[in-house]
């Protein structure tokens, strides 16, 4: 949730493989989420995030109850690549293998967002000009590209410790050259 490189996770999903687990507290899978949910600079249902919490270590092992071995519960990906950045090579990767994900700078004026379609502000412009301060990277899944009326947008789930569900879904408006 802080920034990253996004490659690289994908990259330990081929090479080392990953778990099964749910949400925080669910007691479901091999190692279900181990960080409550919060809510990011806004206010909702769940309570507001505090200090950045430290990645927990890593354990080999599946909670008790669990009914299959670490090892026998790994899953591991085929092939981690990377796809162009043109609107174009998107769709098509969508189309022909699903979701992917997106890296993005995220500005200021995004961490207040609460529902409807975003756009970036300052995406070709000088940020100090623009009035907004880049905070960070943000990765997300982008489950398609839609069109509604004469713009596209990602529609795009939020997957930063709040379970995904459709009220956080975001689209996101794209300009043409993007």
């Amino acid at each position: 949730c802080n920034g990253g490189y996004p490659g690289s996770a994908w990259e330990y999903w081929v090479d080392k493989g990953l778990v099964t687990g749910g949400q925080y507290n669910s007691h479901l899978g091999c190692q279900p989420y181990t960080i409550a949910s919060c809510e990011h600079h806004t206010k909702g249902k769940l309570p507001p995030c505090g200090d950045i919490v430290d990645t927990p270590q890593c354990v080999h092992m599946c909670e008790k109850g669990y009914n299959a071995s670490y090892r026998a519960d790994k899953h591991f990906g085929k092939k981690s690549y990377s796809v162009g950045s043109q609107q174009d090579q998107i769709k098509t990767e969508i189309y022909n293998y699903g979701p992917v994900e997106a890296a993005f700078n995220v500005y200021s004026d995004f961490l207040t967002y609460k529902s409807g379609i975003t756009m970036a502000m300052c995406c070709d412009m000088d940020v100090i000009a623009c009035g907004l301060a880049s905070v960070n990277l943000k990765a997300r899944k982008i489950l398609g590209i839609t069109p509604i009326r004469t713009a596209c947008y990602h529609i795009r789930v939020t997957t930063c410790g709040t379970p995904l569900r459709h009220n956080h879904d975001k689209q996101i408006r794209l300009t043409p050259e993007k």
